[in-house]
This record gives C-alpha cells, sequence and structure tokens, in this order.
C-alpha cells in the first residue's frame, strides 16, 4: 500500500473574537480513510468546494492536518523527520489545475523542468540530458528547452508541467483537476497523454476532477467526495454501472448525453 489515510481530517477558523481566537470552524476533510495502492490510478471526484484539494494538500504535507494520520511511501504525517521529508519531497509530485499560472513566466523551460534536481547535484549537460528526455516523453520539441511558458499553448504548457512532475522520478502524482482549464479539443490529449506515462512508468496517480465523464477515461478506482467525506469507493466500471450512494447517483445522472435527430436532407426544412 503507497498511500494510508485513517481518520484524516481538516478545518481552518472562518471567524474569531476580538482577541483573535477562533469562534466558528469549518470542517473541510472529515474523518477520511483512504487507501491507494501502488501502481494505480484512483479517481477522487465531487462537487466544486467538496474538498478534495484540500486532502490532496494534506495527501502532499502542504497543509497539517487536524485530525487523523496519513502514511505515504512508509513516511507517517504529522511526524515525519527532516531527512524524511527530505525524500518525501522527491517521490511525490503534483500537476496544478492552471497551466498558465503554475509556470514562472521568466524561467525557461529547461530551467522549469531541471529546477527540482538541485538535489541529484547533477553537472549541467547531464541536467540537459534529463531534460530532453522528458520532453520527448511528453512529445514536445527539444528546440522547446530555450523557449518561454508564454510562447506555449494550454495543451502544451500541460505537457511541460507533467515533465516537470516527472524529473525527479516520482513513485506519485497527485494530479489536481489536469484539464479542467484546457479546451475539449486539447483534454482528450493531455489525458492518453497521463494514462499512457502512468502505464509505462510504473506511477501511482490520484486524480482529482469534478467531472465524472473524464475521471471514467484514467482511473482504476473511483472515490467520491461530499462535505467533506469519502460517501462510495470501489472499481470504476462498477461505480459506473451500478452507483450505490444518491450523491453518486445525482453526479451521474447530470453527465450530459446527447440525442441529434439527423439532420433534413439539403432544401428541406427541419421539422
Amino acid at each position: 500500500m503507497l498511500v494510508e489515510l485513517r481518520g484524516l481530517g481538516k478545518r481552518f477558523p472562518v471567524a474569531r473574537d476580538i482577541l483573535r481566537r477562533p469562534t466558528r470552524w469549518l470542517l473541510a476533510v472529515d474523518d477520511v480513510n483512504l487507501d491507494v495502492h501502488r501502481g494505480e490510478t484512483l479517481g477522487l471526484i465531487g462537487e466544486s468546494g467538496c474538498g478534495k484539494s484540500t486532502l490532496a494538500r494534506l495527501i502532499l504535507a502542504l497543509v497539517p492536518s487536524t485530525s487523523g494520520s496519513a502514511v505515504v511511501d512508509g513516511i507517517r504525517f504529522p511526524g515525519a523527520s527532516r531527512e524524511e521529508m527530505r525524500r518525501f519531497r522527491r517521490r511525490v509530485q503534483i500537476i496544478f489545475q492552471d497551466p498558465f499560472g503554475s509556470l514562472d513566466p521568466r524561467m525557461k523551460v529547461e530551467e522549469i523542468i531541471t529546477e527540482g534536481l538541485s538535489h541529484e547535484r547533477l553537472r549541467r549537460a547531464e541536467r540537459r540530458e534529463r531534460a530532453k528526455r522528458l520532453l520527448e516523453l511528453v512529445e514536445l520539441p527539444v528546440t522547446a528547452l530555450g523557449r518561454y511558458p508564454h510562447e506555449f499553448s494550454g495543451g502544451q504548457r500541460q505537457r511541460i508541467s507533467i515533465a516537470r512532475a516527472l524529473a525527479p522520478r516520482p513513485i506519485l502524482i497527485v494530479a489536481d483537476e489536469p484539464v479542467s482549464a484546457l479546451d475539449v479539443s486539447v483534454q482528450g490529449t493531455i489525458l492518453n497523454l497521463l494514462v499512457t506515462l502512468q502505464r509505462e512508468l510504473s506511477l501511482t496517480c490520484i486524480f482529482i476532477s469534478h467531472d465524472i465523464s473524464v475521471v471514467r477515461h484514467v482511473a482504476d478506482r473511483i472515490a467520491v467526495m461530499h462535505l467533506g467525506q469519502i460517501v462510495e469507493i470501489g472499481d470504476s466500471a462498477e461505480i459506473l454501472r451500478r452507483p450505490l450512494h444518491p450523491y453518486t447517483q445525482a453526479l451521474l445522472s447530470s453527465v450530459p448525453r446527447f440525442n441529434y435527430a439527423p439532420l433534413p436532407p439539403r432544401g428541406e426544412a427541419r421539422t
């Protein structure tokens, strides 16, 4: 088991008294128990504001938990040592939702990809060679190394983000709605790329989205989140075929289903 969450919770203060002491709290993540197996893709779905991104930040140890514990690759939070945190940061990476805001506009692509390799103490030629291989892996030309993010389309920027996440050779990638900011015509290409990389590199992936029609194409299992809790989890095909929780049923019923009538022959009016 790569990720084990037990009773994990997070709350944020939303009101304070005159002495700045919290008086009201928002429970963003509530008593989550979840396992992620090595080599699988777990789809985490739910409406906006249900706590998906907060749960991702807890798994990534970017925010401290209020209750419970998380074990990722044998490292337990809270309580990890500084040396364990160094190892953890190399082995767990994230792909952000916004391909425009997540890349430093002042850095060239080569710098963006190799920034996370400083701990390996590689020579510049070795870092550049690693960056070239990563660009080839995400199907971008090597000439992109000397260019800036603003010179690329949204889909190309997200490929750069994927290459950056792969640079430290992680075992776990958290993809936080990685295609929601892209055109529909580009989403399929990025999804197919993620599926291919996950299989070729034996990565474990947590794919977060509010769109179940996207998750169904990439996930081995699906966990449904509602009001900070995991309300249903199971095999993707089984969840889609026979959802048990009313909230999951409501999510599935909201997926558009198009049934267009055939167009009439040219010159005839449509009835």
